[in-house]
């Protein structure tokens, strides 16, 4: 559980009133107006945005946030197929929280502002799948996306600059985020994305008969896998046992 979630939840715990939710529950319904907050402790969680993507989040979690501080209508559904259990803090148990614990009430404001923000930067689909290859390796990363395209048609997809242009010239394949080429920074940027969880996996085929002038990078993008236990392939072979594998458990492109 990150830092900002933990935070929420035991500052939303004092306030909010209990809850049992009951197999296919919604909670919000995307376009009614603002309301409190609702924090989910346990069940699976299911999203569906005004463009009708669905995807899954982790619980625990806050939910009802992008509303609530920009006052503006909800700009997603959120259900509970299988039921769940949490609590839920009024309008009113906020106002009282602002009124008479000021400083609490601005932890928890910036906290809620974090992570809004950072799930309307790429947060509201699923993790991305991370598609990289080096020049000589680009024609083999074509290969991999034509020999699995159930899986990489449905799932997000974030690449290089330069990978990106490559799939989209040779293939047609759209990807739904940009970094900037490999030397340029753009293996931080996916590294970044990991460690804010919304990377799935990493397809990076690199060629080891060439040098890298940014192999620094490289080296920080695997260690980062490493670090948050995201399956990464940096050759064909593994590239092909990963998308297999994550063929088995489809998931709707957000």
């Amino acid at each position: 559980m990150s830092e900002n979630i933990s935070v929420v939840r035991e500052l939303t715990g004092v306030l909010g009133t209990p809850r049992e939710w009951a197999a296919g529950t919604r909670l919000i319904a995307a376009g009614s107006e603002p309301g409190g907050l609702t924090w989910i402790e346990s069940g699976r969680v299911l999203v569906t945005t005004l463009g009708e993507a669905v995807l899954e989040i982790p619980s625990p979690t806050i939910v009802g946030e992008v509303s609530y501080l920009s006052g503006n209508r909800t700009i997603a559904s959120v259900h509970l197929p299988d039921g769940g259990r949490g609590h839920v803090v009024s309008t009113e148990a906020l106002e009282e929280l602002a009124l008479t614990k000021t400083s609490t009430f601005h932890q928890l404001y910036e906290q809620l502002t974090r992570i809004a923000l950072d799930r309307l930067l790429f947060g509201f689909h699923s993790p991305y799948l991370a598609l990289i290859a080096h020049d000589g390796c680009k024609e083999q990363l074509c290969q991999l996306v034509e020999t699995h395209p159930s899986l990489f048609n449905h799932h997000p997809l974030v690449s290089t600059e330069h990978t990106a242009a490559f799939l989209y010239e040779r293939l047609g394949l759209q990807i739904d985020r940009q970094v900037n080429s490999g030397r340029s920074g753009g293996d931080l940027e996916v590294g970044g994305l990991v460690s804010r969880g919304r990377i799935k996996a990493v397809f990076f085929l690199r060629d080891p008969m060439s040098v890298q002038p940014h192999q620094a990078d490289v080296s920080a993008l695997v260690r980062i896998c490493e670090v948050y236990d995201i399956p990464i392939a940096t050759n064909l072979s593994t590239a092909h046992i990963i998308a297999r594998t994550l063929s088995s458990t489809p998931q709707s492109r957000g």
